[in-house]
């Protein structure tokens, strides 16, 4: 089963996650939406 991230596969945020990204962005200046969504034990 393939997750989000898996071998370095880019994650397409949908629209309605788009904003909420913009918007935490600037707490660490990566996008936190994104990372709480891809596995810690994805495949590399």
């Amino acid at each position: 089963m393939e997750t989000l991230g898996d071998m370095g596969r880019p994650v397409v945020l949908p629209e309605f996650l788009k904003a909420e990204s913009k918007l935490t962005f600037h707490v660490n200046e990566f996008n936190l939406v994104v990372s709480n969504l891809i596995g810690l034990r994805r495949n590399l």
